[in-house]
C-alpha cells in the first residue's frame, strides 16, 4: 500500500507485491487450513485462532484495491491474478470468494478509472474473471 501512496506512486512494486502474494495462495490451492483445535490421544488440548482463506485474500489484496485509486496496472494485476487463482483450486467457496474479490476491483476500476482507452484492458481481463465456472475452477 505505500507503493501506491502519493508521495511514493509507485505501482510496478504494488504489481511485484500482488505476484508474490498470489504465489502464496497458489501453494495453498485447495489444502485444508487448520481448524484451530488440537487434540491428544483424543482430548482436546487447545483451541485456538485460525486464519481462513477469506481472511488471507481480504488481508492481503482489499487493502491494495482501496488504494490503487485509479491506477490500471494495479487493477489488471489484482483481477489477471484472481484469474489465475481461480484456475487452481476446486472449492466452490472460495472459487465464490475470488469471483467476490473480482467483482470489488473491478467495480472501484470503473469507478476510478477516468478515459474508456484505460478501461480497456481493465475490462477485458474482468471478461477472463468471469469466463472462469464458478463450480470447478476451470476455463471453458
Amino acid at each position: 500500500m505505500r507503493a501506491l501512496s502519493p508521495g511514493t506512486n509507485d505501482p510496478y512494486t504494488a504489481t511485484d507485491v500482488i505476484r508474490r502474494l498470489s504465489q502464496i495462495l497458489d501453494e495453498l490451492e485447495d489444502r485444508k487450513l487448520p481448524n484451530g483445535v488440537i487434540e491428544v490421544d483424543d482430548q482436546l488440548r487447545l483451541i485456538h485462532d485460525v486464519v481462513t482463506f477469506d481472511e488471507l485474500v481480504e488481508t492481503m489484496f482489499s487493502g491494495i484495491r482501496r488504494n490503487a485509486a485509479g491506477t490500471v496496472v494495479v487493477y489488471t494485476t489484482l483481477l489477471e491474478q484472481f484469474v489465475a487463482l481461480k484456475n487452481l483450486v476446486n472449492d466452490p467457496l472460495r472459487v465464490g470468494l475470488l469471483h467476490a474479490h473480482g467483482e470489488a476491483v473491478y467495480s472501484d476500476a470503473m469507478r476510478t478509472v477516468e478515459t474508456e482507452i484505460d478501461k480497456q484492458p481493465i475490462t477485458a481481463a474482468y471478461r477472463k474473471l468471469k469466463t472462469v465456472h464458478a463450480v470447478t475452477g476451470r476455463t471453458g
